[in-house]
């Protein structure tokens, strides 16, 4: 049986003309389930205080972040105020990690670029961190590059055991550890193929085992519109130009309402999409897909 639909919004832009808590009412008064931060630390919003924002603007509004880079975060710091975090918004957290890939952010924070190996690494580390501090009590963990001495986290986090945890079907790597820890996949990559995510997602599924029923397959839209010349937002319609992008990439989604609807029915058939996520500036051009689609 498919698993039921639900959508969510991207904000991956820091604009001081909008109030993030009015971005949330709007997305929950539309039926969408979340509203997820980009991390990046230039012209974005430092996710969990904006996450904290719209969560107290809103009542069930699940937030999240998609995803943060594990090279900039300390492990027990990250433990505790994720915990808190998903204490003050009653349960409605996300966490998304990733293992970071613009040298330049790691540059400004005066944090070394490690190898594309080491930084998976580190993830694996951190998803082992997390679990042991929110299991409880005082932990120890003497990792290559996570290492903790009689930590313990607290508050602990009101979901147990833990917020689910979205990983990026990125690499083999990161598959692997997504087959062990995550509740929730995403397959990157603006101009990843049909193709390429079905390898993906065949990988995923064959490390996975019997985990994979309980595993959310997610997707972010670079682009909404009637055609691929006429996308919401800018970025992504710019994107396509330069490119040459076509409609058959999972991140694009054009036609008029119903072709869209059929599209996301058969990519939710076809690869186990049910978990569709769109920009903040698509929000309000997608919307009248939500109701129809909650159908199905």
């Amino acid at each position: 049986m498919d698993r039921p639909f639900r959508f969510g919004v991207l904000v991956s832009r820091f604009d001081p003309a909008v109030d993030l808590r009015d971005l949330g009412q709007r997305a929950e008064a539309l039926g969408y389930s979340t509203v997820l931060v980009n991390d990046h630390l230039v012209d974005q919003p430092a996710p969990l205080l904006a996450l904290l924002a719209i969560a107290n603007a809103t009542d069930s509004l699940r937030v999240g972040t998609l995803v943060l880079n594990a090279a900039l975060r300390t492990p027990l710091v990250l433990a505790r105020e994720l915990a808190l975090l998903d204490l003050l918004s009653d349960g409605r957290l996300e966490v998304g990690l990733g293992a970071g890939w613009d040298e330049r952010e790691h540059c400004s924070a005066g944090v070394p670029f490690a190898s594309a190996g080491e930084r998976v690494a580190l993830v694996g580390e951190l998803l082992t961190a997390l679990e042991l501090l929110w299991g409880g009590g005082e932990v120890s963990f003497p990792g290559t590059q996570v290492r903790l001495d009689r930590a313990q986290c607290l508050p602990l986090p009101l979901q147990r055991p833990g917020p689910p945890i979205a990983l990026p079907l990125s690499g083999p790597r990161m598959i692997q550890l997504a087959a062990r820890h995550a509740g929730i996949v995403d397959i990157p990559g603006r101009g990843t193929s049909a193709a390429e995510t079905r390898s993906r997602l065949r990988y995923f599924q064959m490390k996975a085992g019997t985990r994979v029923q309980d595993v959310e397959i997610a997707k972010v839209l670079a682009g909404v519109g009637p055609d691929v010349n006429r996308l919401e937002p800018a970025a992504g319609r710019s994107w396509a130009i330069e490119h040459g992008a076509s409609s058959d990439l999972p991140s694009i989604l054009v036609g008029g309402q119903q072709t869209m609807i059929d599209t996301l029915l058969n990519r939710r058939e076809e690869l186990g999409i049910s978990y569709v996520i769109v920009p903040a500036a698509a929000m309000d051009a997608f919307a009248p897909l939500i109701g129809e689609l909650g159908k199905e």
